[in-house]
């Protein structure tokens, strides 16, 4: 069909266990070698963080709409309840792509975000992909940041009931 858009893969429906749970990420994360000058991957960043994870960091009174988000691989800007989320977020955008302003956050970029601020690791941004890889600047491993994270922030979101904002279970 001409003018549709073709999708590389199909997104998971949002898995509830995983939304309603305090986990970091999926099994194994934590295993991977501790060492300095490991860097994550995209790839070993989508293996461990789903964007059921990664919905949690949204204000989630209306379901549908993160429901909505979660089955299109990307999440309103204005919602995210987690300050550092949105700024890592913007400073990788402005260095990949200058001063575009996107209207949503990419769940390939999220879970990079993700890995970095909620879980302390440091990934490749290298390794970092785009619809049309030419538009975005990705010739270095590392972008700088003056956002401390201090080795991640999920025990700190858990402990001051950060995840999961305005949700309220289903009865």
């Amino acid at each position: 069909m001409a003018g549709q858009r073709h999708r590389r893969g199909v997104a998971d429906p949002l898995d509830m266990a995983i939304f309603e749970s305090d986990d970091y990420a999926l099994p194994g994360w934590d295993t991977l070698s501790a060492h300095k000058d490991r860097l994550w991957t995209l790839k070993q960043c989508k293996k461990y963080i789903t964007p059921s994870h990664i919905a949690r960091l949204w204000y989630c009174d209306n379901m549908e709409a993160v429901r909505g988000w979660v089955r299109r691989w990307e999440f309103r800007k204005t919602a995210c309840a987690i300050p550092q989320i949105a700024q890592r977020y913007q400073e990788v955008i402005r260095f990949t792509r200058g001063d575009q302003n996107l209207p949503t956050y990419t769940y390939s970029n999220l879970a990079m975000v993700y890995a970095e601020v909620m879980l302390g690791k440091r990934v490749n941004w290298d390794t970092m992909t785009a619809h049309c890889r030419s538009h975005i600047n990705v010739d270095t491993m590392d972008i700088s940041t003056d956002i401390d994270w201090n080795g991640g922030l999920m025990e700190y979101a858990i402990m001051n009931g950060l995840l999961r904002q305005g949700y309220v279970a289903a009865e």
